[in-house]
């Protein structure tokens, strides 16, 4: 059975489903085919368009997230405002993660479920919640009015703060985390995945522990800094920022091309600054760098 035609199948099982929910559905699977890039293994882990859509029809209801208003209990919610949220989700429910922040200070740390913690926001600038598909979406955006702008409103007493705990030694189908002008660090976090999206704009991500697949870095004037073991295909598009990558391997075991403008890129021993362009030969394990005016630095350990 070929993908278009899986896909197919899949929509006639699930017309009983509003046109909005059929198309979420649709439109999430064909994506997912194509991250994979393996029509055979998918199909075989998802099982039957019939089986998939009894799955959709049962789940298409969002996970209820226990919601709480605290007060300042911890350091983490120290020189923040003192009200707060806490969501707190099951690990069975959750089988991806895609985060996107704006200006906060984000953490996240080891312990035995999935929550979130806010300190220092106002409600209407967070959405937490999981899809019909275990995704944990965590949407952070913060903007000033114009308004705002002219009343000359201290910016600088606005300090959100997020703190994330995902269970040890977790296990998922992908990663995704984008930040804007603020910051996210992982302190003590091992992650097991097969696809990992990092993209920074003016902002610092750094996240270890990554375990498996390939890994899609973007990075406009920020940082990112990731370190694990990376295998298939991995891109890294560095602008004007910085980016470096840790690999737990052999350098041996890696190929990459480099496409080189004013910046510098690192791989391993080798190092190409200026115009240009630099390649090795082609193996399983590869990193396709493409880099403007900043730097990205692969080193192995």
């Amino acid at each position: 059975m070929t993908r278009n035609e899986y896909l197919s199948r899949l929509r006639s099982c699930i017309q009983a489903l509003p046109l909005e929910e059929q198309t979420e559905a649709l439109e999430f699977y064909q994506d997912y085919f194509a991250d994979a890039d393996d029509d055979e293994a998918v199909i075989a882990e998802l099982g039957t368009p019939e089986e998939l859509a009894e799955i959709i029809k049962a789940k298409f209801a969002c996970v209820p997230a226990r919601t709480e208003n605290k007060k300042n209990q911890s350091d983490f919610g120290r020189r923040t405002s003192s009200s707060g949220r806490s969501f707190v989700f099951e690990e069975k429910d959750i089988r991806a993660l895609d985060f996107s922040f704006g200006a906060a200070e984000v953490v996240i740390i080891p312990d035995e479920r999935y929550s979130v913690e806010t300190r220092g926001m106002e409600n209407r600038n967070l959405q937490c919640k999981v899809t019909p598909y275990g995704i944990l979406t965590i949407d952070n955006k913060r903007k000033f009015s114009c308004l705002q702008f002219f009343k000359r409103i201290d910016r600088k007493n606005y300090h959100p703060r997020i703190l994330v705990t995902i269970p040890k030694n977790a296990k998922l189908d992908s990663i995704k985390i984008s930040i804007g002008a603020g910051s996210l660090v992982t302190k003590g976090v091992s992650v097991t995945t097969s696809r990992t999206y990092l993209e920074a704009g003016a902002g610092n991500l750094v996240f270890n522990g990554i375990n498996g697949g390939f890994c899609d870095i973007h990075c406009a004037m920020g940082r990112i800094k990731t370190s694990g073991t990376f295998t298939g295909k991995s891109k890294i598009d560095c602008a004007m920022g910085s980016v470096k990558v840790e690999v737990n391997g052999l350098a041996t075991d890696y190929s990459y091309d480099a496409q080189v403008a004013l910046g510098e890129v690192r791989f391993d021993k080798d190092k190409k600054s200026g115009i240009g362009s630099d390649y090795s030969s082609k193996k399983e394990n590869h990193f396709s760098i493409n880099c403007g005016m900043g730097s990205v630095n692969v080193i192995f350990c």
